[in-house]
């Protein structure tokens, strides 16, 4: 099942949230409404024709999130002392 409210991918029936960014820093953003939707959270970052895993996780464990307005924020510079080249 893909693109359900609150998340995109459901993997071992655990609710995954899909984010995918080309900027190098900055913020990501998550919605505070729909932020109990969902169990995991998966970021990927598309870099020099190539994409990086910077966070598969349990929501829990996402580094530096802090509320924004209606939205969570992660600091994508947190996620990428994580990261993993996908193959």
């Amino acid at each position: 099942m893909t693109n359900q409210h609150g998340y995109d991918v459901i993997k071992d029936g655990r609710r995954i949230s899909v984010k995918t960014t080309a900027q190098g820093k900055g913020f990501i953003t998550i919605n505070q409404n729909t932020f109990y939707q969902f169990d995991d959270f998966f970021v990927v970052q598309y870099k020099d024709d190539d994409l990086k895993l910077l966070f598969y996780g349990p929501k829990e464990e996402i580094p530096s999130l802090r509320p924004y307005g209606n939205n969570y924020e992660v600091n994508i510079s947190s996620l990428k002392r994580i990261e993993k080249t996908l193959l």
